[in-house]
């Protein structure tokens, strides 16, 4: 399932419902150079909370869950920026 694929949670987040499989490609190159802004300050954001809620939590299977989540959204983090910089001929 695709970030764009996703809707937003309750605190109006995107999240993948399902991990990102290695060959999973998106094509970035439609969404708008705006909107690919505003799902990158999205990400950044939700790995701030994740980072969070893991200092909070305690417990092997949150550390999992938590290191889990965290690579799904550096993982289209990543994506998202790699767009941005080849958009601005970086």
């Amino acid at each position: 399932m695709s970030f764009a694929e996703c809707p937003p949670d309750l605190m109006g987040r995107f999240t993948p419902r399902h991990p990102r499989r290695p060959n999973d490609v998106t094509d970035l190159s439609s969404i708008s150079s705006t909107d690919l802004a505003d799902r990158i300050a999205i990400l950044r954001d939700n790995i701030r909370q994740i980072t969070e809620q893991a200092t909070a939590q305690s417990g092997a299977a949150d550390e999992d869950r938590n290191a889990d989540r965290l690579a799904i959204q550096n993982e289209e983090l990543d994506s998202l920026v790699a767009e941005q910089a080849r958009r601005s001929g970086k």
